[in-house]
């Protein structure tokens, strides 16, 4: 594995983290999200992922195009806020392979992101009625933008 950049997930780094899953299907990973919607530009959030693998790998990580990860724990590994800059580069979070075991594995993350007036992410705008008003498409790609994800 190397560290992620801002570049965009490439076909290979997909397939690699696919192999050690046990099954790509909404019944083996699952996503309890918690989002608390701010009146500023940010929100904030908290999700606790929860999925099996064949077995650890050094090809797991999360997409997170956010603006801040506040907490970050696999399994029963808390990871210092002052080393959260070595697991995440803006885009992708490292999934330490040595915090990882055969079977169910939950990760959990508080973190920060910006609403959207471009459509991708959680977008935000105030209505011709004076209203607030949220909306998402939440494609694939651009979850990552709401909330730390496996694309």
């Amino acid at each position: 594995f190397y560290f992620c950049t801002k570049m965009p997930l490439t076909q290979e780094q997909a397939e690699l983290r696919a192999q050690s899953f046990k099954l790509i299907d909404s019944e083996k990973i699952k996503y309890v999200l918690y989002l608390k919607l701010n009146e500023d530009k940010y929100f904030d959030g908290q999700v606790s992922i929860i999925f099996e693998l064949l077995q650890p790998s050094d090809h797991i990580f999360l997409d997170f195009a956010g603006k801040d990860l506040k907490s970050y724990c696999i399994n029963q590994l808390v990871i210092d806020p002052s080393d959260l800059p070595k697991y995440w580069d803006s885009n992708y979070i490292k999934v330490p392979q040595s915090a990882l075991h055969e079977g169910l594995n939950t990760i959990t993350i508080e973190f920060t992101a910006e609403y959207v007036n471009d459509g991708y992410g959680l977008h935000k705008f105030v209505d011709t009625d004076g209203k607030i008003y949220l909306t998402s498409t939440m494609c694939p790609y651009n979850c990552n933008k709401v909330l730390p994800c496996f694309d």
